[in-house]
């Protein structure tokens, strides 16, 4: 059987001290403000998605302007929603949650 030295100290992690509620709050609060970071940057690159083909055609025609420039203006609101979540989440999971219904809505 082996034995531990007397001077050996177990491996500390990051997260030691925190509670599994705090890790969980932590890596949530992370994704929810970076993925609308994400996703509102790619309304500007089309790099993962066209997301002007997901605009609804009744919406499109009544916009005063370009599909493309409403999605960048989205795209905008994502970006700030996103960084609200990372420096309030409180405020941030309210605003994210009601732009969700909105879109959810069209």
């Amino acid at each position: 059987m082996a034995t531990t030295p007397a001077n050996y100290t177990a491996p500390t992690t990051v997260t030691a001290g925190k509670s599994a509620v705090e890790r969980v709050t932590t890596i949530m609060k992370y994704t929810y403000g970076i993925v609308p970071i994400v996703a509102g940057a790619d309304k500007f690159a089309h790099l993962l998605v066209n997301w002007d083909q997901y605009l609804a055609p009744q919406i499109a025609n009544i916009l005063p302007f370009a599909p493309h420039t409403f999605m960048m203006i989205v795209g905008v609101i994502e970006i700030v929603a996103g960084l609200i979540v990372l420096a309030k989440p409180r405020l941030g999971s309210i605003i994210v949650c009601l732009w969700l219904v909105c879109i959810a809505l069209t």
